[in-house]
């Protein structure tokens, strides 16, 4: 079976669209590693993996996504307090009681291991 085979802007737009929830689950799992629905919310990270692997089939022949595309569109989610305390509000409502003082930058650094692992 061949695989589709996608323009740019459709895959973008599918990364742009899915891009709160990944974020958001990254939070969760960088913030909760021993939570009982930790192995829940990498399961759903993987279903996106490879749902964006799928989008990352070009028309041209090239890839779609570049490590340096993925990681500025998740980012994004996060740059300011406003899109901050949106992933914060998902957080709480997986039922994550939220830090007092959260690590963004071990979402950062999610946010980069999700992008190497998309692009490999």
């Amino acid at each position: 079976m061949n695989a589709a085979a996608f323009r740019r802007g459709d895959a973008i737009t599918r990364l742009e669209n899915y891009a709160p929830v990944i974020v958001e689950h990254l939070a969760l799992v960088a913030w909760f590693p021993t939570h009982t629905a930790n192995n829940h919310w990498q399961a759903e990270l993987r279903g996106f993996l490879g749902a964006l692997k799928r989008y990352d089939s070009a028309k041209s022949g090239r890839h779609n996504f570049t490590k340096e595309i993925v990681i500025m569109t998740l980012m994004d989610m996060i740059r300011t307090e406003d899109e901050r305390d949106y992933v914060l509000i998902g957080v709480e409502s997986h039922g994550g009681s939220v830090p007092s003082e959260p690590d963004w930058d071990l979402v950062y650094k999610s946010i980069e291991d999700f992008a190497l692992k998309l692009v490999k």
